[in-house]
């Protein structure tokens, strides 16, 4: 994790850089290196600072940048512009107001010490503000305030200060654990990922969190602050804070209100139709910023939407050649499922040639929302919206097709055809089977809360544990006990997030991952890959999600989880998740050998004896003698062979003698099986 001391010396040379610019009159650029100044403080504070008042510093900061971008904007505006604009007075004044409405909630909420902190905050920023002579009616205002704010704070501190609680979750609950949860193990982990394209991003832990003020009511309420209804509101201070589901765990997103703009005063970046919403805009610099700026190579609208809302990505390839792919059954999955709220869904293309694009209205390699799906009159149909808002589907069903819509089907549909001829807002009606024939793959985002039992893990894997490709030997790899106890059928969901911290990574993703899943199988581990024939094996994909589903029958059963990769060569840390309508308990499996010998030997000349089907020279091969001194009951053995690929080989244990000849685990011999 970053040094707390290091961001708070990143701090102290970005204000004084500020201060430079500032001098110099160049106010824009001073704006922006208070803002980092703010921003590397609270980072500090996240990070464990103990620096007194720190969170003052950075609000000092923000209220300087606050200041300089007013004069900035006065300066460069003409004076009838600039006599509508407000004045450094009432942005401060509303600074004020914002941070004693904060205050008022966290009162409500009986989080006692965040309040008075708070309303300490607004007295001295009110008071701060008759030094600037304002008029008689904006006095009383801050007087008013000021004196509410105190008092109150009085009343706080006279009462014992009751620190704020945080509800247990459950097993089956599907939100993120408590700090306790977590494992050192399990911390490390989220602390290497926390650093993405050089920045801090982290998580949103219940003890940060608190101390940051920021709640969590609704699941699509990702942006901070927020009113008392949970709504993202303005922010005088021009910070925000946007929660994102990145690298196993929420995790915090620190913004300013700046925005790319065009010399024209046109948005250089997404932005909603209703300019009265800057959500939109808001979300995409938080998810860039992450990403490491709007140059961003791309990803997928499910890593999207999972970054946005952690609901479960899963990738449904529809084209006609995949055997796996049951048109009809997943029609009626997701015609079901969809309109019972349990997914959202997005379709996109692949490649496609110039003149096919055309003459279809698509747009090759990209991502179309589903915003309805309809059977009506044995005709099967998916509305789809481009997020462009323009450039439409041609084919049928589309606003050109006027023998397919009858009178009859757009009643049904509520679908007006001269209204969608007359203006080209992206949105379109397309048949199932021309999805079918013209995209590549649906991407289902499920929401976590359909299962009542959830856990994940969060774990590493060196490069330099075991062999670079698990094709032969898969006895170093992270493997994980489930054990599932259904009393009626249950889905069982497992899905493995590998976590990406470099920008490269996203363009050019060489890490191919995968979940292979056994089922009750006799040894406590899997040492080779196919061995037994797994229950589930999943493509190697060099996605940074890798889903595996299957249904348990009533019972209980065990599944062995094996993280695999397709020639592995970095460190990889992942989170695996696993959720199901039945309970279930998830268990790392761990080496339970303290010593460990190896030797090295070779087949050479007359020790070369061959396999048990040349009895006459079999005797021949290297022998090495094991002693042990065995006084426990359950003493375990592993016998490993490593040889060039090249050649098939194999062993056996024989046993010579025992102290205990009646011992419950004995045995004559032991072959290592087919030789491979």
């Amino acid at each position: 994790m970053v040094d707390p001391a290091a961001l708070e010396a990143d701090a102290k040379n970005f204000a004084d850089v500020a201060a430079t610019y500032e001098t110099s009159k160049q106010y824009e650029a001073a704006v922006f290196f208070y803002t980092e100044a703010a921003q590397a403080l609270i980072n500090a504070q996240t990070a464990g600072s103990t620096t007194p008042n720190i969170r003052d510093i950075a609000h000092r900061y923000i209220k300087r940048a606050e200041d300089l971008k007013a004069m900035s904007s006065t300066r460069d505006t003409d004076v009838g512009v600039e006599g509508r604009r407000p004045s450094v007075l009432q942005n401060s004044l509303s600074r004020a107001k914002f941070i004693f409405h904060d205050a008022i909630t966290e009162d409500e909420k009986g989080n006692f010490d965040e309040a008075v902190e708070l309303y300490g905050s607004a007295v001295e920023l009110l008071l701060s503000l008759r030094a600037q002579s304002p008029n008689e009616s904006t006095m009383k205002e801050i007087k008013k305030l000021a004196n509410e704010a105190l008092s109150r704070a009085e009343v706080l501190k006279d009462r014992g200060k009751s620190k704020p609680t945080t509800a247990q979750v459950t097993s089956g609950a599907s939100t993120s654990r408590q700090t306790g949860g977590y494992s050192a193990e399990e911390l490390k982990v989220l602390k290497a990922t926390s650093t993405i394209n050089g920045r801090e991003y982290p998580p949103f832990l219940d003890f940060i969190d608190l101390r940051m003020r920021f709640a969590f009511p609704k699941p699509y309420t990702i942006i901070y602050p927020q009113s008392r209804d949970g709504e993202a509101v303005y922010n005088p201070c021009g910070m925000y804070v946007v929660r994102f589901h990145i690298n196993g765990v929420p995790r915090k997103v620190v913004i300013d209100d700046y925005l790319p703009m065009a010399r024209n005063g046109e948005l250089l970046c997404s932005f909603s139709t209703n300019r009265s919403e800057l959500w939109v805009s808001l979300l995409e610099k938080a998810y860039m910023k992450v990403m490491g700026g709007y140059d961003f190579p791309g990803s997928n609208s499910g890593i999207d939407l999972h970054a946005l809302t952690g609901w479960i990505p899963e990738r449904i390839t529809i084209r006609s050649n995949n055997m796996s792919f049951n048109k009809d059954r997943e029609f009626r999955r997701l015609l079901s499922r969809f309109h019972r709220g349990h997914c959202l869904c997005t379709v996109a293309t692949g490649e496609m040639t110039e003149d096919v694009a055309t003459r279809a209205g698509l747009v090759p390699s990209h991502a179309y929302a589903m915003l309805d799906i309809r059977e009506v009159d044995d005709k099967r149909l998916l509305l789809l919206k481009n997020p462009w808002s323009h450039l439409r589907w041609k084919g049928n069903f589309s606003e050109q097709d006027s023998r397919n819509w009858t009178p009859q089907l757009q009643a049904k549909l509520n679908y007006d055809l001269s209204s969608a001829q007359a203006v080209d807002n992206g949105v379109f009606w397309i048949d199932y089977d021309s999805v079918c024939h013209y995209f590549d793959v649906f991407y289902v985002n499920w929401n976590p809360e359909l299962f009542q039992h959830t856990t994940c893990v969060h774990d590493m894997w060196l490069a330099h544990d075991g062999p670079k490709k698990d094709s032969y030997s898969c006895a170093n790899n992270p493997q994980y006990n489930l054990e599932v106890q259904a009393t009626v059928a249950a889905p069982v969901w497992a899905l493995l997030t590998r976590h990406i911290t470099d920008k490269e990574d996203f363009a050019d993703n060489k890490e191919f991952i995968a979940l292979v899943v056994y089922k009750n199988i006799k040894t406590r581990k899997v040492y080779c890959p196919y061995e037994v024939e797994p229950f589930r094996d999943s493509v190697r994909a060099n996605s940074p999600h890798c889903l595996v589903q299957f249904l348990q029958d009533p019972g209980t059963a065990n599944y062995t989880f094996v993280v695999s990769q397709f020639e592995k060569n970095n460190t990889i840390r992942y989170t695996l998740r696993v959720y199901s309508t039945a309970p279930f308990v998830l268990s790392k499996i761990t080496d339970p050998y303290k010593v460990e010998k190896q030797v090295t030997g070779q087949w050479k000349g007359a020790n070369a004896g061959g396999c048990p089907n040349h009895p006459d020279t079999y005797d021949r091969n290297p022998c090495y003698q094991i002693n042990l001194s065995n006084n426990e009951l359950d003493n375990q053995l592993l016998v490993e062979m490593r040889g060039p690929k090249d050649y098939a080989i194999g062993c056996e244990l024989i046993k010579v003698s025992a102290t205990n000849p009646d011992a419950p685990n004995k045995m004559e011999r032991k072959s290592s099986g087919t030789y491979r």
